[in-house]
Formats: C-alpha cells, structure tokens, sequence
C-alpha cells in the first residue's frame, strides 16, 4: 500500500491549508479500507482451513503453504474481478499471487518455528 507514503508526501507539496490537502486523507486510506477486510476475510475463509487441511493430509510446510497460498491468492483477485465483470485486469492476480505467496510461506514458515520450538521444550 503505497498511498499511506505517498499521500504523505503530497500533504507537504499543498501547503497544509488549501482545499487539495482535503482530499489526502482519503487518497490515503480509502485503499486500506478496502483491502484490510478483503485480506481478513481471505484469511479466515481460505487461508485457515486450507492450513488445517494441508496439515491433516501431512503436507504442512512452508513451500507448500506457500504454493497453496498463491494459488488462492490469484483465485481470489480473479472472483473479485469476475464479480465486478473486469477480466481485463486478469494481470492483477499476479500481485493475488504474490500477496497470497508470500503469507502463506511467511505463515507456514512461522508454524515451522513453533513447532520446532514446541518439540525442543519436550
């Protein structure tokens, strides 16, 4: 999420206290607002019980929650732009993916740790 710096940024180059500097607080959150619950919910209706899935079928590791997690993350993107009628964005799964990839291996990387942690104290 770019916006946050960026609008930062224009806060400085209005002056503060002209009518354009009203506007930077929404060009500032409004694609939070927007992503935030997108991202919760993708996590809690995806992202948990494919962990759980993946670890009652043994395949609990993090390349392949991380695989797991791209592949839901472009899917995702793509049932938005499909609810919206806007294949023609088909590239922005690629960031889905991206996004989706990187939680999940930073996720299943995290349950690694925990786990190793949880079995060194036995």
């Amino acid at each position: 999420m770019l916006t946050v710096p960026l609008s930062i940024g224009l806060l400085f180059d209005c002056g503060f206290m002209s009518m354009e500097c009203a506007v930077i607080p929404a060009v500032a959150l409004f694609p939070v607002a927007i992503a935030l619950p997108i991202v919760i919910a993708s996590w809690l209706l995806v992202g948990v019980p494919l962990t759980w899935l993946l670890a009652k079928v043994g395949y609990d590791n993090s390349d392949t929650v991380g695989l797991v997690g791209a592949i839901a993350g472009a899917l995702v993107v793509l049932a938005f732009l499909w609810l919206q009628d806007s294949l023609g964005y088909f590239a922005a799964a690629i960031l889905g993916a991206v996004g989706g990839g990187v939680t999940g291996k930073i996720w299943g990387e995290t349950r690694e740790a925990v786990g190793a942690s949880q079995q060194s104290e036995i």
